[in-house]
């Protein structure tokens, strides 16, 4: 199961991938000319994500997307003290391909009849191998953030210099 963050547009939340989706947020942001805000779970909601899971008599291993970048991973952990020995939750350290990764070893972990603590143990020594990068098409999302200037921003589309941005850690 995901468990989806909120997208935020205006001042309406939605659960990204469920009620928006990527086109929904670009047309918003070329309408309104604002970048949408996110919002993690609330620990009540993992513990009912949670709760389906274990319900089942399932073990459940959550990924999170880096808690660098996000409050998920904290409040998933919370909500997994619920959970003694049933739910794991892993901090991935990255983002969505780099993490995808990780979820991927987990799974061949899985399917090798692995249990949750040895996948556990294994994707968190993998996962400072993980690379996180990527580069932006445009920069207008980074200027309305605020991660640059509107000259870097002409600049760099006048000479069509695209960034890369590493995410460490």
């Amino acid at each position: 199961g995901i468990m989806p963050l909120s997208v935020i547009l205006g001042d309406e939340p939605h659960r990204d991938g469920i009620d928006v989706t990527p086109k929904d947020i670009f047309e918003y942001v070329e309408r309104s000319g604002k970048l949408p805000k996110t919002a993690a779970p609330s620990i009540g909601d993992y513990e009912e994500f949670f709760a389906y899971y274990v319900q089942k008599g399932n073990t459940v291993i959550h990924f999170n997307i880096s808690a660098k970048a996000s409050s998920s991973n904290a409040y998933a952990c919370e909500a997994a003290k619920r959970f003694p020995g049933k739910v794991f939750v892993v901090d991935s350290k990255a983002l969505s391909t780099g993490q995808g990764l990780l979820i991927l070893k987990a799974a061949d972990m899985r399917d090798e009849g692995k249990s949750a603590q040895e996948i556990v143990d294994t994707v968190n020594a993998l996962r400072i191998l993980v690379n996180t990068s990527f580069v932006p098409d445009r920069l207008d999302y980074l200027f309305k953030g605020g991660r640059c200037s509107r000259l870097t921003m002409y600049g760099a589309n006048i000479l069509k210099v695209h960034p890369l941005i590493e995410m460490e850690d």
